[in-house]
C-alpha cells in the first residue's frame, strides 16, 4: 500500500501503478523558457496515477515507496524524486523549447509551451481576506454610518457566487466591535453560509479568550501559547497566521515571545512561498492617527520578513483601506473593512469614517507569483460582456491578433 505523503482532500490513497487517482507530492521544479532564465519555485501538485507529466515524461510510482525513483524522460527532460525525511522533493528541469516555426505571435492566451508546462504541473491556490469587520450588538460609534452585520452579509454573499470559488477565507482580525460573546455568535450566523475553510485571527477589537472559545473549531491545535498564532500547511503555499493584539489594548506588539515563534516557524520550510497574514501593518501609512496607535516593534518584525524572501505576501488589516507597500522582496497588502473604510486623509490632524462600498480581497497563486484582486459589494450598474469575451477568446484561438476594426 502507498500511501499520499501529504494530507489533503484532493489527495488519493493508491494501491500501485495502475490504480486511479492521484498522488500529491511536494516538488522543487526548476524552470527555464525563452523568456526567462531558470527560476525555482516549490508547491504542491496532485499528479494522476500511474503519473504521466506533461510532454509524455513517465513519474514511476514505486519509487515513491523507497529509493530515489527515475522520471523516464521525454522530449529531453530530466527528472528525478529525492525523498527526504518527511517530505519528498522533485526536481524537474524544462529546457527551453525548441526554436519557434512561422506562425501567428504568442497571446496572453497562446503561452509559451514552458509556461503551458508550468501551469498544469504547478496548482494555483486562491485566497480570500476579509478583515475588520466590527460585528455589533447595537449602533455603537459608526452605526449610524453603516450597519456592519448587513455588509458583512453582502460579502459573504458576493464571496459564495464567486466562480472559482475561494479554496480559504482569512479574517484578519477586529471581526467584532467589543469581543463579547453575543457579537460572536452574530459573527458565526454570519459566516455560516461560508463553505470554504475560515482561518481566523484576532484584532485589537477582539477578545483573546471570547475569541478563541467562538473559532475552537477553525484554529488548529497548533496554537501557540499566549498568543493566538499558528500554521496552516495543507495548501500550495504555507499560510502563517501571526497574532500581536495584546488584551485590554488598542495597541499591538511584536515582542520577544512573538517574535521567537516567527522566526522558528519561518525557519522550518525556507523553500515553500509563503502568505504571512496579521492584524496591524508593520509601517507607517500616511494616516497619522493610526500610524501612531498600531504596532509596537514594527520594524522588528519588518527585519524578520527582510530575512525570509520565502514570504511572498503579508496581508493585514485595522487600516479600513486598501494600502500595499514593499518590504525587502516581500509585498504587503492592506485589506479594506467589510463595513465602513476611513476617509483618505494624510492631514496631520484629519481622520474620518466615510460609507465607501464594503470590501474583500482574493490572493492569487498561479504556482510563481501572487496576484491580489479587490472586490466591492455594492448595488452598481453593470453590462453584460459574454459576447466580447467570446470574440476575444475567438480571436486569440485563430491567432489573428487583435485588430480595433
Amino acid at each position: 500500500m502507498m500511501v499520499c505523503p501529504a494530507a489533503s482532500r484532493n489527495c488519493s490513497t493508491v494501491s500501485g501503478p495502475s490504480s486511479g487517482g492521484s498522488i500529491r507530492i511536494r516538488f522543487r521544479a526548476y524552470l527555464k523558457t525563452a523568456h526567462a532564465r531558470s527560476s525555482v519555485v516549490s508547491s504542491y501538485s496532485c499528479i494522476p496515477i500511474p503519473g504521466h507529466l506533461p510532454g509524455g515524461a513517465r513519474l514511476d510510482p514505486i519509487g515513491l515507496q523507497g529509493a530515489p525513483a527515475t522520471l523516464l524522460p521525454a522530449a529531453g527532460v530530466v527528472q528525478r524524486l529525492e525523498p527526504q525525511p518527511s517530505k519528498l522533493m522533485m526536481r524537474v528541469r524544462f529546457p527551453s523549447p525548441a526554436p519557434a516555426t512561422a506562425g501567428p505571435p504568442a497571446t496572453a492566451c497562446r503561452r509559451p509551451e514552458g509556461a503551458a508546462v508550468r501551469s498544469r504541473i504547478l496548482g494555483t491556490v486562491l485566497i480570500a481576506q476579509i478583515s475588520d469587520c466590527h460585528i455589533r450588538d447595537g449602533d455603537g460609534t459608526f452605526g449610524g454610518l453603516i450597519d456592519t452585520s448587513a455588509t458583512l452579509a453582502r460579502v459573504v454573499s458576493e464571496l459564495c457566487s464567486l466562480d472559482p470559488s475561494p479554496d480559504v477565507v482569512l479574517a484578519t482580525g477586529d471581526l467584532t466591535e467589543d469581543g463579547t460573546g453575543s457579537q460572536y455568535a452574530r459573527l458565526s450566523d454570519l459566516l455560516s453560509d461560508l463553505r470554504v475553510r475560515i482561518l481566523p485571527l484576532p484584532g485589537n477589537h477582539d477578545e483573546g479568550a471570547a475569541f478563541r472559545t467562538a473559532f475552537a473549531d477553525r484554529l488548529p491545535e497548533t496554537v501557540a501559547e499566549g498568543h493566538c498564532s499558528y500554521v496552516v500547511d495543507d495548501y500550495e503555499v504555507r499560510l502563517v497566521g501571526l497574532d500581536t493584539s495584546l488584551p485590554g489594548r488598542h495597541d499591538g506588539h511584536f515582542e520577544d515571545e512573538r517574535a521567537e515563534w516567527l522566526e522558528k516557524t519561518l525557519a522550518e520550510d525556507t523553500d515553500k512561498p509563503t502568505l504571512l497574514f496579521t492584524h496591524f501593518p508593520p509601517f507607517q501609512t500616511g494616516l497619522c492617527f493610526m500610524d501612531v496607535s498600531g504596532l509596537a516593534d514594527a520594524d522588528r518584525l519588518r527585519a524578520v520578513i527582510e530575512r525570509n524572501p520565502q514570504v511572498r505576501l503579508m496581508v493585514t488589516g485595522h487600516l479600513h483601506r486598501t494600502i500595499q507597500t514593499v518590504i525587502g522582496t516581500t509585498l504587503v497588502s492592506v485589506c479594506p473593512s467589510t463595513g465602513n473604510q476611513l476617509g483618505l486623509d494624510l492631514s496631520h490632524d484629519g481622520g474620518s469614517a466615510v460609507d465607501e462600498p464594503p470590501s474583500y480581497q482574493l490572493h492569487r497563486w498561479d504556482g510563481e507569483r501572487f496576484v491580489t484582486h479587490t472586490g466591492v459589494a455594492w448595488d452598481g450598474r453593470s453590462v453584460d460582456l459574454s459576447d466580447f469575451v467570446a470574440r476575444v477568446y475567438s480571436l486569440a484561438e485563430r491567432g489573428e491578433g487583435f485588430p480595433k476594426a
